[in-house]
This record gives C-alpha cells, structure tokens and sequence, in this order.
C-alpha cells in the first residue's frame, strides 16, 4: 500500500516518475535503471550522510521552527540545530502564519549557525476549492459568510483551518491523527453533524481526499482546497539552483 505523499505527487505530477521506499539508495538506484533521468529529488533525505547530494535544501516551518528545540522522541527534531551547516539553501516555509519579526529573529539565528546562507521564503495561499462530488471548481471566496467544517488529517491543521477561517463566517474542525485513514463511520458521523447544524460545506485536503472510502456515497457538499506556493524573498537563488 503506497503512502498519501507519494501518492499525492503522482496525481499532481503524473509526468513525474516516483518511487516510494523505505531504502533511499536502493530506490534511487531503481529510479535509474528504469528511467532516464536527469535530477533525483529525496525526500527526507538531509540526515543521510551516505548519500551524496548535490543540493542539500533545509525547509524549515515556521509554525514550529525547531521542533521545540529538542531531538526526537522529545521534540520533533532528527538532528541538532548545528547541522543546518549541512545545508546549502534554507526555506522558510508557512511565512504567512507568523509575524516578519519572528522571520528576522530566524533569520539572525541560522546566520550565527552558517553565515549568510541563502534563505527563501515561501507564502502558501488557498487558489481554488474543487467540489468533488459534485464536480465543479470555484474560488475560496464562495466560504463566504458559510458554516464550513474542516476535515484533516495532517501534521499541522491549523495554517489549513486558518486558511478557510479567513473566509468563513463559522468553522467546526473535525482533526485526526497524521495520515489517518477514513473510515465509512467517520464520513457519516461528520456528515450527520453538518446536517444538524446546517452546514454549508465540508472542506479537507488534498492528503485527506486521497484517504477517504473511495466508494462511499457522500451525500453533503464536500471541497478540497487547493493551494498553492508563492516564492517571496529569494526567488532568483531558488531559481539559479534548480536551474531554471
């Protein structure tokens, strides 16, 4: 059974060939013997050593930068702070969630760590929410002045609820546990709330649509909200290393 992420990628990227294993070097290797391929891109792949990359990117989420400062299973972090001399390019990801102060605080910090490093930064903002069940796409603003439900599964709810807050007049967040998989009694005990309350829409993710029953006959208005990355500060280093 393939994971949502790399299931995800393929739906968005079909002309992308992608291989999901718990071995990086061995799919790689596989990658290359079955395609011809220029660039490989790894995910997760700062902490390996043993692998030679050309390019190391660090993103760093803003929402919560270093992972409360502590390594796992403490804090969220797989290394120290110091190995961000390991990177060759940081991004800032979630820019809009904080403040441009905590961005130069971050940024003083990571310089007292490696120099002056490059740093990009990334705004994610909502582009269009697609009704799936009903087969049409429109603009964010039609959650205006609704009652929306938010569905997620996801390691960080809250920049995707704060997105559809910022339209919505009231918003009911149904959270589950990172890469939960749906199950028929959830969509009816969410379905059966947005009955009671006079919902307008339900709202999830992408991740999360790709985990719902797939054939389950969904009787309320249910929307992914897409989005999409906008590169601010920085777009011209960005660009230059991937060379376009």
């Amino acid at each position: 059974m393939v994971g949502d992420e790399p299931l995800l990628i393929k739906k968005k990227l079909p002309f992308v060939n992608v291989i999901s294993c718990k071995n990086l070097i061995n799919g790689g290797r596989k990658l290359l013997r079955l395609f011809d391929l220029n660039v490989l891109i790894l995910d997760d792949a700062f902490q390996f050593r043993s692998i030679y990359k050309d390019i190391n990117f660090l993103i760093i989420d803003l929402i919560n930068p270093f992972g409360f400062g502590r390594l796992i299973p403490a804090g969220l972090l797989r290394e120290s702070i110091n190995s961000i001399k390991n990177a060759d390019i940081i991004l800032f990801s979630r820019c809009e969630c904080v403040e441009n102060s905590i961005i130069k605080e971050l940024k003083d910090k990571i310089k007292k760590i490696k120099g002056d490093i490059p740093i990009v930064l990334l705004y994610t903002k909502p582009k269009l929410i697609n009704f799936f069940n009903e087969e049409f796409t429109c603009p964010p603003n039609i959650l205006n002045g609704k009652k929306v439900i938010s569905v997620c599964g996801i390691g960080n709810p809250e920049e995707f609820e704060t997105m559809i807050r910022n339209y919505a007049k009231s918003i009911y967040s149904f959270r589950y546990t990172d890469h939960y998989r749906f199950t028929t009694a959830d969509i009816e005990n969410i379905e059966n709330f947005a009955k009671a309350e006079k919902i307008n829409y339900i709202i999830t993710t992408y991740k999360d649509f790709l985990r719902l029953p797939e054939y389950y006959n969904f009787s309320c208005k249910w929307g992914i909200l897409d989005i999409e990355i906008e590169v601010d500060e920085g777009k011209e280093i960005l660009y230059e290393a991937l060379n376009l």
